[in-house]
């Protein structure tokens, strides 16, 4: 905010203390907000890469036995 060239003194107003104190809470609460959000991104790689690891799993072909022919009576 920018004041009036008259108003530059070394004063505190309570409106002064009242920003920096904000200010303040602001910057203590980023840390915790990232800390949160980064956890949460961890917690959703970890379900996505589930999920692809059971969608993989149950859709292909469970060994090589899936892919040959059934053993015929003759075969035994």
């Amino acid at each position: 905010m920018d004041r009036p060239s008259g108003a530059k003194t070394g004063l505190k107003t309570p409106w002064d203390s009242s920003v920096a104190g904000l200010r303040q809470d602001i910057a203590s609460q980023r840390f915790e907000i990232l800390k949160w959000a980064f956890l949460f991104w961890v917690g959703q790689l970890f379900a996505v890469a589930s999920l692809i690891a059971v969608l993989i799993r149950h859709l292909r072909p469970a060994g090589r036995d899936a892919t040959r022919a059934p053993p015929s009576d003759g075969d035994q």
